[in-house]
């Protein structure tokens, strides 16, 4: 039996699920995705729970679907934090193993025993954080993926597949439809992404300098640009963006309208804007980019001011 961890937000479930894709084609055996340790119980969920199957309707086999409501509530007490050491004694693998499951860990870096607080001494495999590793297909039997697998590896090896897989579904309202309909036609459309919340209690700030820097990228590359700028603090971004490389001459459009389960819209309006600035470390701007179908898309990333803008993401 064949696990992939899934958590995060809607960038980060994208990244797993297409690794998954791509174990499940180049083994020929099918891949649970263990929801257990952050969707187990909806209640509990961070950011907007699961949103595969809400967002793109993949019906996607999990581990919470084979549990019923009183086993998935042992479960999360099983993983709880002991408040005096701030540490689990216990994680899914081990859970899993005491169960009778027979799994050994493969995990980028060290994120299994780092993001769950464990100290794990069981078998394992780790690879190196952002790098494509093919040498993974090489591990066999019951295997416990924990990872992000974000590089574009693992998308290339599988795009034809995913790209039919992972389409949005469209929204039911006008203001999202029209707005759609605009930006995908527009060649001066250009997304600018900002992400606070919880990357500020990451100590991932948004350096205004690199912005600074991308957005005369923009104005080099599009003629009168049309600034569609999306973020989870919208009131703080209209208060600082002339800081961060914007003039008050600036066709600026601030997208705060889509917010909770419908957040995932935003994504898909920054996929159809002809070009799109990410937010540092962000998944969820770098996967818009990743499934745009635009061939005449530029990305920018204001982390790398030396690169020039690319044209895959």
């Amino acid at each position: 039996m064949r696990m992939v961890m899934i958590g995060g937000g809607l960038g980060n479930q994208i990244s797993q699920y297409v690794f998954k894709r791509y174990i499940e084609l180049n083994t020929g055996e099918t891949c649970f995705f263990d929801d257990m340790p952050y969707f187990g119980i909806e209640e509990y969920a961070k950011h907007n729970g699961y949103e595969l199957e809400r967002v793109f309707g993949i019906q996607a086999k999990r581990v919470s679907s084979l549990l019923d409501l009183e086993t998935r509530i042992e479960f999360i007490n099983l993983m709880t934090v002991d408040p005096q050491t701030n540490r689990r004694t216990a994680g899914p693998v081990e859970i899993y193993q005491s169960c009778g499951l027979d799994l050994y860990l493969v995990q980028e870096g060290n994120f299994y025993s780092t993001d769950l607080l464990i100290d794990y001494c069981g078998e394992a495999y780790s690879y190196p954080v952002k790098r494509f590793c093919s040498e993974i297909l090489s591990h066999r039997g019951g295997v416990y993926y924990y990872g992000y697998w974000f590089p574009r590896g693992w998308f290339e090896s599988v795009e034809k597949t995913v790209r039919k897989e992972l389409v949005f579904r469209e929204p039911s309202d006008e203001v999202n439809r029209r707005l759609l309909k605009l930006v995908s036609q527009s060649d001066r459309s250009v997304a600018v992404h900002f992400r606070r919340g919880d990357f500020l209690q990451h100590g991932i700030e948004m350096q205004p300098e690199l912005y600074c820097k991308a957005i005369d990228k923009v104005r080099r590359m599009v003629s009168h640009p049309v600034f569609f700028v999306f973020s989870d603090d919208i009131p703080w971004v209209k208060e600082h963006i002339f800081e961060y490389g914007f003039s008050p001459a600036d066709e600026i459009c601030f997208m705060g309208h889509n917010q909770g389960k419908n957040s995932y819209l935003d994504m898909y309006l920054m996929s159809c804007c002809r070009g799109i600035v990410l937010a540092q470390e962000s998944t969820f701007s770098g996967m818009a980019a990743r499934l745009s179908r635009r061939e005449d898309l530029f990305v920018i990333d204001p982390s790398k001011p030396d690169e020039a803008p690319d044209s895959t993401w």
